[in-house]
């Protein structure tokens, strides 16, 4: 069983990594609608950045025993 300090860390992690999976989605989609080339690889590549901010949220959950669920976006 988890102390209530480890608990809400886990949590904040959770919530970290959720964030960075939505970030990243958000400007997957916005180069997928880029007409402007240009503007397109910079979004691919804050994409890319998101992606490894949410890879090392992964490591510590995995750290953790707490491995993140499958991400489903929500909207709301």
């Amino acid at each position: 069983m988890k102390s209530n300090d480890e608990q809400g860390y886990v949590h904040e992690l959770l919530k970290a990594w959720h964030k960075e999976q939505a970030s990243e989605r958000v400007y997957r989609d916005l180069a997928a609608h880029e007409s402007n080339p240009e503007r397109s690889k910079v979004l691919l590549k804050l994409a890319d950045a998101e992606r490894r901010h949410g890879e090392q949220w992964t490591r510590l959950l995995e750290a953790l025993d707490a491995l993140p669920p499958a991400y489903h976006e929500t909207r709301g």
